[in-house]
């Protein structure tokens, strides 16, 4: 009995320890994100200004917002996951009993991983295809690549990490019998 009581106060500390790395990460996502935006903005108003006032459109904006945007969005995905954002249907969930919509959350968590797994997988695929070629417009010359698949591996990743998080909490919830909502990495504000 004191072993189980240690084994699940060890449990308790890692799920805590996890929780709070999963918020500095947030919070970082959700800087980036935010950052990306801000060079959308800019870039775009810099190129109405070159190319109404000073007639010499900048050619790179179209690529360069094109990379923020989607860098961005998959950075948001994330993000929106640890604030349990995303769109989610309850029509018979709303009918089983608060344990029988844990071990479900749990079970939808695992598959949830094993996607993004495999969608992390084909995207280091994609990346080698992709790294072949490079970038046009930008002053710079990158792969195609960091704009387009490192950003779908990266949210992989990201989400991962969290959907492990939330599925052991799950299934700690499960173990210890203390049912409750769905768990939220990030409270709303």
């Amino acid at each position: 009995m004191i072993l189980l009581n240690v084994k699940r106060l060890i449990m308790d500390i890692f799920l805590f320890r996890y929780r709070q790395f999963l918020v500095y990460l947030g919070k970082l996502e959700l800087l980036l994100g935010v950052v990306f935006l801000g060079a959308i903005v800019v870039s775009i108003t810099l190129q109405i200004f070159f190319r109404y006032v000073l007639q010499s459109p900048l050619i790179w904006v179209i690529e360069f917002s094109t990379g923020c945007f989607i860098w961005g969005s998959f950075l948001c995905v994330s993000y929106a996951l640890k604030k349990k954002r995303h769109i989610t249907i309850t029509t018979f969930t709303i009918y089983m009993s608060a344990h029988a919509r844990v071990v479900l959350r749990a079970v939808a968590y695992l598959i949830m991983n094993i996607l993004l797994i495999v969608i992390a997988i084909y995207a280091l695929k994609i990346i080698e295809l992709e790294g072949r070629t490079t970038t046009i417009s930008l002053p710079i010359t990158i792969s195609k690549s960091w704009l387009f698949s490192v950003p779908i591996l990266t949210s992989s990743i990201l989400s991962l990490i969290t959907c492990v998080y939330l599925m052991l909490a799950e299934v700690r919830a499960v173990i210890s019998g203390k049912v409750s909502g769905p768990i939220i990495v990030i409270p709303n504000d």
